[in-house]
């Protein structure tokens, strides 16, 4: 059946404010606290550090104002904000098969002696903003906290931007700036689901009836075999420029997934992981245990797939077949924040 309104009938998502949706997750315990940053000058292995204390996946970059960093980042109130790198922009800046500005091939990481992958780490942070203006890094998606969310959905959100850096006129530049994800919008609306337009969202609805996790005929499902390194893998996701990749058996059976997610953690101490296979590299990332792989199958009805993604703090769930004979399921697609959101915002 659609939605139910709730009690209260509150603002339609689109009208919503960026600060009336930061409240209301607030005040179901989603706290957004003020961000850290690093400036244009700090190195790749100071980036990287910063994302490792803070358990965080993203960090602004700004201007420097001769500010310095280490480990714990600088404050990102008040200051230029020139990008939003993730830990695989920064990664890819070291490790990728090609350099960000010039696109020339580099050495591979795994042939490079300790002292040149040292000496990458320590290259400024402005290596990995990419020149390539389908990468997400290449601009900075930056509203006004008092902003309605109607642009950031439908020409952000909807069509693959994660995350959105929120700054405030009226709270004066020393404001601490946040940043909202597609994360966060699932969460506003499956609290508030009176906030889309009533009947546009059927939780009842299967995957097969809505048409979610299926790629367009002209494009192919990105996947990598087991036999890989986690090098390899975080190339593939970084070549296609995607955020994940089912890693597939011979068969096609979903064994588990490279995520960005995955990578958290990765300093400059501890890079060099990425010369595992990549199994092996999910289990050190995971105290031992292989990560499970929230799925789903056609049949699967859209209220599980949301309550998967909101209970697991998932990005994404896989689309499969249903188990053979032998316990095991296809990979047949994907299903993302992003669908969801092109869901509310139909």
């Amino acid at each position: 059946m659609p939605m139910s309104p709730s009690p209260t009938q509150g603002a339609p998502l689109r009208q919503t404010t960026f600060r009336a949706l930061l409240d209301a997750l607030a005040a179901q315990g989603r706290a957004h606290p003020p961000l850290v940053a690093v400036p244009s000058t700090a190195s790749i292995k100071d980036a990287l550090a910063v994302l490792a204390k803070h358990h965080i996946l993203s960090v602004p970059v700004v201007s420097p104002r001769a500010a310095s960093t280490s480990g714990a980042g600088i404050a990102a109130a008040g200051r230029q904000y020139i990008c939003l790198l993730s830990v695989v922009d920064l990664l890819g800046a070291v490790v990728g098969a090609s350099t960000a500005k010039s696109g020339r091939p580099r050495t591979p990481w795994g042939s490079r002696s300790p002292a040149d992958r040292a000496a990458a780490l320590a290259q400024p942070v402005d290596l990995a903003m990419p020149l390539d203006n389908a990468r997400e890094a290449y601009r900075v998606w930056e509203r006004d906290i008092d902003d309605t969310l109607d642009d950031t959905l439908r020409s952000g959100f909807a069509k693959a931007v994660h995350r959105a850096l929120l700054t405030s006129v009226a709270d004066g530049p020393t404001a601490p700036a946040k940043l909202v994800t597609q994360s966060d919008i699932v969460r506003y609306v499956i609290a508030h689901p009176d906030s889309v337009t009533p009947g546009a969202v059927d939780l009842d609805k299967t995957v097969a009836d809505l048409a979610l996790g299926q790629l367009p005929k002209d494009r192919t499902l990105v996947t990598i075999s087991p036999d890989v390194t986690a090098l390899d893998a975080f190339q593939t996701m970084w070549n296609a420029g995607v955020q994940a990749v089912p890693i597939v058996d011979a068969d096609g059976a979903l064994v588990a997934a490279m995520s960005a997610a995955a990578l958290r953690g990765l300093t400059a101490a501890n890079v060099d992981a990425l010369d595992l296979p990549v199994l092996e590299f999910l289990k050190a990332q995971n105290q031992g245990q292989l990560p499970a792989v929230a799925t789903c199958t056609p049949t699967t009805p859209l209220r599980d797939v949301i309550t998967a993604i909101v209970q697991g703090a998932l990005h994404r769930v896989y689309l499969t077949t249903a188990d053979d004979a032998s316990g095991k399921r296809k990979c047949l697609g994907v299903i993302t924040l992003t669908d969801l959101i092109r869901l509310f915002v139909a």
